[in-house]
């Protein structure tokens, strides 16, 4: 297997193989830059754009534009945007989603190939690389995922056939996503806590690759979940605790004792990224690192990184919904990384009702 930096340069090369490919098999690259401009806002703006976290990231998204410029060469940028969301709405998947035939290669490299890997053939939307070694770049998507961006583009759909009749402006696709508001009625934070703040940004990192199974856990319980939707940021926090039980506090999610103003972690940070290739995260080793000192009568720094989950039940969910096995389950899985070190690390899950 290869190490984490040698994956992380192939990964980097790779995409930007597929970027030049994609770019060589639209039509025109001038209304494809402009209309996947319009299509990363857009995915942005609804909080669908995340692949570590189980939607499709910026690669997957350029090459389902590239598809639709391929079935209508000559339009302009606002007119593949419209077919854009008609097209992919009602896409025959796991129908691949593919720019050009797959080149099987020599055998030495593995291409996605659902007739000879499992795990290929669990793929739910599957979007396929052009260069290769021919991959799935949205492996990660879950039934939840796929129905959160189904809803999405139906809603893209609607709002682009007002636009052109005139009822609508653009800007009115471009509305924010409405997840702590309006979409869900329950939630879970999940709350990567550290002593130390160069070994919370490894934790956070890994404990955040690792939300898309907890995502699958939950959805084991179809009788009872509908859906479990990860927002697609997560919010650092620095917190000063002068007892124990403060600390505790916030390390279950309290804001009380927090010092700086909280910051939004962007998916596409390189301290947070995943490799496909490899289905692992890559983060960074933070070697030797120990809590921070202070002094007896000074204040303890707690880093938090928390991120969420929007859950829907279904309407034969009861009261006695119990969701500790897919927690225990997640919390194993983050707690048996190699560089875990109870001294320095910390993981809660605390559900909370709106």
């Amino acid at each position: 297997m290869f190490s984490s930096p040698f994956r992380k340069l192939f990964t980097n090369i790779h995409e930007q193989r597929v970027t030049d490919e994609i770019l060589e098999l639209v039509p025109q690259q001038k209304t494809f830059r402009t209309a996947l401009r319009a299509i990363k806002l857009w995915a942005q703006r609804r909080a669908v754009y995340a692949n570590i976290l189980g939607f499709p990231g910026g690669v997957a998204w350029a090459m389902l534009v590239a598809r639709v410029c391929q079935l209508y060469p000559h339009a302009t940028g606002g007119t593949i945007v419209g077919k854009f969301f008609y097209i992919i709405k009602q896409w025959n998947w796991p129908s691949p989603i593919m720019l050009k035939s797959i080149d099987p290669g020599t055998g030495k490299e593995k291409v996605w190939n659902p007739q000879l890997y499992s795990g290929d053939k669990r793929n739910i939307m599957p979007i396929i690389t052009p260069a290769y070694p021919s991959m799935c770049a949205t492996y990660n998507i879950s039934k939840s995922g796929k129905s959160i961006i189904l809803k999405e583009l139906e809603r893209g759909n609607d709002i682009v056939q007002k636009i052109f009749e005139n009822k609508l402006q653009w800007k009115d696709l471009f509305q924010r996503h409405t997840f702590f508001t309006a979409d869900h009625k329950y939630y879970l934070n999940v709350i990567a806590s550290s002593s130390n703040k160069e070994a919370k940004k490894s934790w956070s990192g890994l404990v955040e690759s690792k939300v898309r199974i907890l995502v699958m856990k939950l959805e084991e319980q179809a009788d009872m979940i509908e859906l479990a939707r990860p927002f697609t940021k997560g919010y650092e926090r620095v917190h000063k605790t002068n007892t124990a039980a403060e600390a505790e506090e916030v390390k279950k999610g309290s804001v009380k004792y927090q010092v700086e103003e909280t910051k939004i972690t962007e998916t596409t940070n390189p301290q947070l990224a995943v490799d496909n290739a490899e289905n692992g995260a890559i983060i960074p080793e933070v070697k030797d690192a120990k809590p921070e000192a202070h002094a007896p009568n000074e204040p303890e720094t707690i880093y938090t990184t928390t991120f969420y989950v929007g859950i829907d039940l279904t309407p034969q969910a009861t009261k006695n919904l119990n969701i500790s096995a897919a927690i225990s389950h997640f919390r194993s899985v983050c707690t048996s990384w190699p560089n875990f070190n109870e001294d320095l690390h910390e993981l809660n899950i605390v559900p909370f009702k709106k």
